[in-house]
């Protein structure tokens, strides 16, 4: 018998480094590393996801020696005076989800590729207590943390308990010559909690990698934030999960394309697998046939669509071609789009086909795919909306697994095989098309991503679900090519000698020119048979009194389409002076701009100098200067809040949302510009009416602007207004449970505006007075919100409509919260 202990026995160990070479083969790059750990958010029930970038932070060898000496090993045993804290950054990444106890941490979290929430094999994932499929399953996201820095902790707790746990560990320790049980892991001491009932967990990287590169202020606010975009589905708000990225004091939303410019696209198709067949649902517009719009393709589009005899023509004959009428296309109440609606029967089993194998059916998925032309003025429709034609071509067709993203091959739909030379646009080319696909853990348990979240495992549910994605796309470009072959015949069939105005002017120009002509025409042929009539035939004269009377009808009619092109001229010309008076306004707002960021500079100057006029006044004590000094110091505070309230305003941050209390928001507002109303002679009066609170989830920039209009709206016209007599000048606002009531004692609108209040440029102010944009802005930004504002049916004591009313309900966070936005 031998003596060996157990320890001496042959056995197998792991060193601790392959760990890290794990953890660098994990994740390609720092957003895919973040966004493991923001799943984990999502699986813990969270509503808000917060990451905090702090580059600027500092290790202090006092207050943190563990960690202090954990990242620079080589300073242990120095002396006090020679140990400097160390600016080495950190990311922060919080939630308040359902936290983890001490078993979840030690038996979960510290267990290498554990995960209580990967299934047992065969069965379903469970769902989390909001009903939510967990998402990470792999156990492996904090280890991709090794990309961003050096240690990692971990403080959490759970609803009812009264302190935080807290440990961490340094991915330096992870050595080879350590079994992977020898790692230490650092216990800190737990703190306590101010409220029993806050939970959540934060996950804290120390010692950032390329500290340089997360200190410049453009990689964060633009390429890091795009980037985790494109990671994220751009409808997982809508389940009630927000991620905020907070750096240098600003805070960042997960942005995506908004519903303004999806509906610029020429085509959109939504196509959903279940029960045997892919429903196909979507909408088509004319743009579709503008093409690129270069070299004939706007002169024919124009023919075509731009004349309402060919235009019906066009649809007559495309909606009896029997091919067309398998996909059951019509013509939609929306001017200028077809939609349509038909189903693809598959069956209960993939077909066999080659290079799918045993394709298998991976469960129902939906997708939703939106196609651009992206001519010239399809590009500026979507700059206008705040997107560039390199965002749609950089954004491509993916793939997300219950709202986050799942990186494939680019062209994996097969789009660039479609793709003709020339300017072709009734394929699906790659740098035009944009959608995405959803499957789910629940839906599509066979669809198995590999442990690098780079790429499916090649199996036989995955070559059905590729299967079924590119059958629907094919169906697409089958009615598109259908499409394409009516539209040239078409053109082809019509008249030679039909002619094209390059412009709207030049069509009003050449109509007429060819109604002046008509018209002296029309007045010899009267002349004439005037003249014939005068002789002694009396049959010839009764003959050509009918035919007189028809030809001054003729003329009569030619009379009123003169007085319609005449309308339409000036309608043209009111047109052309509208964009000039838009292009004046962006050149008021870049001026703003630019302003703003001077005032802010010149304030803190301003700032100094009275502080040095305030040093040596002390000693000489003159009152005549402190009088001033506090004049200057009020004008000071009063100019610093209007730059202030001016800065928000400004391109690049109108976007981000946030929670907003809506009575402290207003009640703030008002207070903030209170000294200012007052100089003007005027009161406030704010009445708070919630009896809960309203909070919106909503752009604090935009509704500060929302209120800012109102104001100067108010102010104008209790000041400037003369005639009738009013009492003391007071505006009164109301927050209620639903919105925002507005109004004041002036004379009210005028009724001549009262339904064209909210257009561009309609102002009852003089010339030089207003430009008209102020309230229809306001309506602009409330409706991307699904929220109103409306003129009030009740009348003053001139007779005028006075209050303007804002439902701000549709914004409210737990609408939001409930997937209703």
């Amino acid at each position: 018998m031998s003596n060996d202990t157990d320890q001496d026995k042959p056995h197998l160990s792991i060193s601790a480094h392959v760990v890290v070479q794990l953890g660098e083969e994990l994740v390609t790059d720092k957003e895919q590393s973040i966004l493991e750990l923001v799943k984990n958010c999502y699986d813990a029930d969270t509503t808000d996801c917060d990451i905090f970038i702090e580059p600027e932070w500092v290790v202090d060898p006092i207050e943190n020696p563990d960690i202090y000496f954990s990242l620079f090993p080589d300073r242990l045993g120095k002396s006090k005076e020679k140990l400097l804290a160390e600016k080495v950054g950190k990311i922060v990444i919080k939630d308040d989800g359902d936290g983890m106890n001490n078993d979840a941490v030690q038996n979960s979290w510290l267990r290498i590729s554990s995960s209580a929430k990967r299934p047992e094999k065969g069965k379903e994932k469970a769902a989390t207590k909001s009903g939510r499929t967990p998402v990470g399953d792999k156990g492996l996201g904090r280890l991709a943390t090794m990309k961003l820095g050096k240690i990692i902790r971990l403080t959490t707790s759970q609803k009812g308990e009264s302190e935080r746990r807290s440990l961490w560990f340094s991915w330096g320790d992870f050595t080879e010559d350590k079994d992977l049980t020898e790692v230490p892991v650092y216990i800190e001491p737990a703190t306590k909690k101010n409220d029993k009932d806050e939970k959540g967990s934060e996950i804290t990287i120390i010692g950032l990698k390329e500290l340089k590169e997360w200190e410049q202020d453009s990689f964060v606010s633009k390429d890091l934030v795009r980037d985790l975009s494109k990671l994220v589905s751009p409808f997982l708000e809508k389940k009630g999960f927000f991620i905020n990225i907070h750096y240098g004091g600003n805070c960042y939303e997960i942005s995506h394309l908004s519903d303004q410019a999806l509906n610029l696209a020429s085509c959109a198709y939504h196509w959903i697998w279940v029960d045997g067949k892919i429903q196909h649902k979507g909408r088509i517009s004319e743009n579709l046939f503008f093409g690129t719009g270069d070299g004939t393709a706007s002169a024919e589009f124009n023919r075509v669509f731009r004349n309402a005899r060919n235009r019906d023509k066009f649809i007559e004959r495309l909606l009896s071609n029997k091919k067309v009428k398998q996909f059951n296309l019509k013509v939609d109440k929306s001017p200028g789009l077809f939609t349509l609606d038909y189903e693809d029967e598959i069956g209960d089993s993939i077909p066999q086909s080659k290079g799918y194998g045993y394709a298998k059916d991976p469960g129902p998925f939906s997708a939703q795919i939106y196609d651009f032309n992206l001519s010239r003025r399809s590009r500026e429709a979507l700059s206008a909306s705040g997107v560039t034609s390199d965002l749609i071509k950089s954004t491509g067709i993916q793939i997300f697994r219950d709202g986050f993203l799942v990186r494939f091959d680019e062209d994996w739909l097969g789009l660039s095989q479609e793709q003709t030379g020339g300017s072709s646009y009734y394929g699906l080319r790659p740098g035009n098309t944009i959608g995405y696909f959803a499957i789910s853990n629940k839906s599509n348990p066979g669809l198995v991503e590999k442990s690098d979240r780079e790429a499916f495992v090649d199996n036989d549910e995955f070559r059905g679900f590729l299967y079924l994605a590119r059958k629907a796309k094919d169906k697409e470009i089958a009615l598109r090519e259908i499409l394409r072959r009516e539209y040239r015949g078409f053109l082809k069939d019509l008249s030679s000698e039909q002619s094209e105005s390059s412009s709207p002017a030049d069509a009003i120009k050449a109509t007429k020119e060819s109604f002046s002509k008509q018209g002296v025409i029309l007045k010899e042929a009267i002349q004439s048979l005037e003249h014939l009539g005068s002789l002694d035939d009396k049959k010839a004269y009764e003959s050509i009194g009918g035919v007189i009377t028809s030809l001054q009808n003729v003329a009569k009619d030619q009379e009123k389409k003169n007085a319609q092109i005449e309308y339409i001229d000036r309608h043209v010309e009111g047109a052309e002076e509208v964009n000039l008076r838009l292009l004046e306004a962006a050149a008021v707002g870049l001026t703003a701009r630019s302003i703003s960021h001077e005032l802010h500079q010149y304030s803190r100057q301003l700032k100094q100098g009275i502080d040095g006029i305030k040093a040596v006044n002390k000693s000489i004590g003159n009152s005549a200067i402190n009088k001033n000094i506090l004049l200057l110091v009020s004008t000071l505070r009063e100019l610093t809040k209007m730059v202030s309230a001016l800065d928000p305003m400004l391109p690049g941050s109108r976007s981000i949302k946030e929670k907003i209390v809506l009575e402290k928001f207003v009640g703030d507002y008002l207070s903030n510009r209170s000294e200012w109303v007052q100089k003007k002679r005027v009161n406030i009066e704010f009445i708070d009416e919630t009896k809960s609170g309203l909070v919106i989830r909503f752009s604090a920039s935009r509704l500060l602007q929302i209120l800012e209009n109102l104001l100067q709206n108010s102010i104008y016209w209790l000041t400037v207004y003369k005639k009738a007599k009013l009492p003391a000048p007071l505006i009164t606002v109301v927050v209620s449970d639903t919105g925002i009531a507005w109004s004041d004692n002036g004379p009210g609108v005028n009724k001549l505006y009262e339904n064209s209040i909210f257009d561009p440029f309609v102002s009852d102010k003089p010339n030089g007075e207003g430009q008209g944009l102020g309230l229809h802005i306001s309506s602009v930004f409330l409706k991307a919100e699904k929220c109103s504002i409306w003129l009030d049916e009740e009348r003053n004591q001139l007779g005028r409509r006075y209050r303007f009313n804002l439902d701000m309900s549709p914004a409210e966070y737990k609408a939001v919260q409930e997937g209703m936005l």
